[in-house]
């Protein structure tokens, strides 16, 4: 039987429908057998007709549902004009008369197809965004068989009944796929995303995509969270939150100890890693009152449900720790290491503290004892028994004074315990008669001890009076008050007299006498003399030598970066294209990648020119900088 030339030349699903009935009735009068003519119909359909036709059905559906939910359902995202886009004709009729002549059959996968896509544009659009509603998906289901499974099974016919669950697949599928995508975020969320976690667990079950879900989660947490602009802190609170929710997802342990594995490694390679996980136990991280170390469970209908039906369970779970806080401390290798960094911590947290409270590290070390042996925690323990100690004795030396001085909390260390140093630095000679009797004192209370003084910790409260202007307050560290002691003794002091009385470095005194000048205590003449500003006219006169010497390094600033914009200037159009094609990336990587293909002109600049030079463009909104080095073009 020849093609049916007319079917051909149709334009969309209604004309063709309208042809071929025509077509239909001339073949049942002459007896054509159905089959017949369905086989020829199907050989004489255009190429766009499936376009046409999913089309035709896509915006039929479009019109139901916007007709009859558009008030709960956001349709925004269809574009469509309606009244334009679908043509006047009885859509019932002409899905009678499809049936009728076997086209239906035709294009039952079609239609489902259509169907599909509409959910999947409608969860997409609705769903994406929203974490914390547990009806969701039940809405949703409901409403597909209620709306869109019944729409089907009026345009096909009672014989489609086997493709109706493939759109109830579907939407599961959406949902599936929607959380998915989503769920960086869902994790950064939780608790508060908990409904949305448990939606995924229900999907992921029904439409058996758990290995999707393993390659997908791989992929968004090294895109999303281990690159170099995630501050390390926030990768770690991150991990506790993945934890939690990919134990609910997956009960035997797979999916984490998959995960674990991919930001574990990454966290060992950061050298602030230690602390970011010390900060968080022990409560000192950003927002930490916000991350609970509690692995609270997630209990529910599909709690106990397993996704991942191929594990062994009892071998995944025994790799496991059994708490998030051994989790965190076993990202690292060495528990040596892990310690001597709580250490350093608890050192600076007991020095740093201007009173003897104690009672928030004592609870921290209890914390580690759970995971540590207390004699690996030995020298936490003598750190905090020596501020106890400190308070006692240093009582009891200055009720003993004679010294007249303000008051004094001296924090007594035992040296081989403590992980500080001691500069050398030398004192004027108010501050060597106080300190001598402090130490005479502390070797009647402590026989066979004697004490050396540390100028690197602590705080010092000074009130610094001069001859013709208001006295002046400042909490400034005992380095630095040592420094403006020096000129209570002398009015006047070079730089290398200063290096030589003080027995301080060159580059810290350098920073010590700046901070002085900075703040309008000190000026420096064209001599290289240090002096104290004791009038305002001093002040004054100081603020515009300081000001005039400014102006003349700004003027060298900016030859400075005329001329490295001159330098620079050949290889910005590569390092435009680069970060058009990569993004976010780091200046390591543009400085491998510059020396490697950029030959004419060859380049040889060092990476300290090309961050400075990014740093420029930064500052002309030609690029933006995420932070750690990391940078992309400004959009």
């Amino acid at each position: 039987m020849q093609k049916f030339s007319k079917v051909q030349e149709a334009s969309g699903f209604p004309q063709t429908v309208h042809i071929a009935n025509s077509y239909f009735i001339a073949h049942t009068a002459i007896g054509t057998m159905p089959a017949v003519f369905q086989s020829t119909l199907a050989c004489s359909l255009p190429e766009s007709f499936s376009r046409s036709t999913a089309e035709f059905f896509y915006l039929q559906l479009l019109a139901r549902v916007a007709a009859l939910d558009s008030d709960w359902l956001n349709l925004a995202w269809a574009t469509y004009n309606l009244k334009s886009a679908l043509p006047e004709t009885d859509f019932d009729t002409v899905c009678t008369v499809a049936r009728n002549i076997g086209l239906m059959s035709l294009v039952d996968s079609i239609v489902v197809d259509s169907v599909c896509q509409f959910i999947q544009h409608c969860v997409h659009h609705n769903v994406s965004e929203i974490f914390d509603d547990s009806s969701q998906l039940q809405i949703f289901f409901d409403w597909t068989k209620i709306r869109l499974v019944s729409w089907a099974r009026l345009v096909l016919g009672p014989k489609s009944e086997p493709l109706m669950a493939q759109i109830e697949y579907q939407l599961y599928k959406a949902f599936c796929d929607t959380r998915i995508n989503k769920l960086f975020d869902i994790i950064v969320d939780f608790p508060s995303s908990e409904p949305a976690l448990v939606q995924l667990k229900i999907c992921v079950f029904e439409t058996d995509r758990y290995n999707y879900l393993k390659s997908s989660l791989n992929k968004i947490i090294s895109r999303r969270l281990l690159h170099l602009g995630a501050n390390t802190s926030d990768i770690v609170s991150i991990y506790v939150s993945s934890i939690k929710c990919l134990n609910y997802l997956d009960s035997t342990g797979d999916l984490l100890h998959f995960i674990s594995t991919l930001i574990r490694r990454y966290l060992r390679t950061r050298e602030d890693s230690m602390k970011s996980v010390i900060n968080l136990l022990t409560g000192d991280a950003k927002d930490a009152e916000d991350i609970s170390l509690d692995a609270v469970p997630i209990v529910g209908e599909f709690s106990a449900v397993v996704l991942h039906k191929e594990s062994k369970t009892k071998i995944l779970q025994q790799q496991l720790p059994t708490d998030i806080a051994t989790t965190l401390i076993q990202i690292f290798d060495s528990q040596e290491d892990f310690i001597k960094e709580f250490e350093r911590l608890l050192a600076e947290r007991l020095i740093s503290n201007p009173d003897y409270e104690i009672d928030r590290e004592i609870k921290n070390l209890e914390l580690l004892k759970k995971h540590f042996s207390e004699a690996k925690l030995h020298r936490c323990e003598v750190m905090i028994k020596d501020i106890m100690d400190s308070k006692r004795v240093n009582t009891n030396i200055c009720n003993s004074l004679t010294f007249s001085q303000p008051a004094v909390a001296m924090k007594i260390l035992s040296r081989l315990f403590w992980p500080c140093n001691n500069d050398g630095q030398n004192q004027p000679e108010c501050v060597k008669r106080f300190m001598n009797e402090y130490n005479t004192l502390y070797s009647k209370l402590k026989s066979m001890r004697s004490l050396r003084h540390s100028m690197d910790y602590g705080s010092v409260e000074l009130e610094l009076e001069f001859d013709n202007r208001e006295p002046v307050a400042f909490t400034v560290t005992p380095a630095q008050a040592s420094i403006i002691g020096f000129f209570e003794e002398k009015p006047e002091w070079t730089l290398p007299e200063l290096l030589q009385v003080s027995g301080k470095p060159a580059e810290p005194l350098d920073r010590i006498l700046s901070f002085w000048m900075q703040n309008g205590v000190l000026k420096k003449d064209s001599d290289g003399i240090f002096s104290i500003i004791e009038s305002i006219e001093d002040q004054q006169e100081g603020v515009m030598e300081e000001l005039n010497e400014v102006q003349m390094m700004e003027e060298k600033e900016e030859d400075s970066i005329e001329s490295l914009r001159d330098a620079m200037k050949p290889y910005f159009p590569f390092i435009q294209g680069m970060l058009t094609n990569f993004g976010q990336t780091p200046v390591e990587r543009i400085q491998q990648m510059l020396t490697q293909f950029v030959q004419s002109p060859k380049y040889s600049e060092k990476i300290e020119t090309l961050r400075a030079y990014l740093d420029l463009l930064v500052e002309e909104d030609v690029c933006e900088s995420s932070g750690n080095g990391v940078f992309s073009l400004r959009k």
